[in-house]
C-alpha cells in the first residue's frame, strides 16, 4: 500500500495523459501483488490462496478503477475454491 500511495502522490504532478496512464497501470499492478500477499498472510499455511476469492477482489478493484459510476458491466465467476 505504501508503493501504491507513493504512485498516487506522483499522479498529482503528472500532466501528460500517457504518463498518467502508465503510472495508473503500475499502481494497479502493485495493488494486484499486494492483494496476493495479503491473502497469503491471512492463510494458515502460507502455501496458497483461494483463487476465486482473489479473483473476486481483483475484479472488484479493476471495476472500481476503470468503470465509470453507473456503468452496466457485470462479471460472473464460476470457479471452485
Amino acid at each position: 500500500m505504501v508503493i501504491s500511495s507513493l504512485l498516487n502522490l506522483q499522479l498529482g504532478s503528472v500532466t501528460d495523459d500517457h504518463t498518467r496512464n502508465a503510472v495508473r497501470e503500475s499502481q494497479n499492478r502493485v495493488k494486484s501483488m499486494a492483494l496476493i500477499h495479503q491473502l497469503l498472510y491471512q492463510s494458515e499455511l502460507f502455501t496458497g490462496i483461494n483463487f476465486s476469492e482473489y479473483l473476486e477482489q481483483l475484479l472488484q478493484s479493476l471495476h472500481n478503477t476503470y468503470c465509470k459510476p453507473g456503468s452496466n458491466i457485470r462479471y460472473i465467476i464460476r470457479l471452485n475454491p
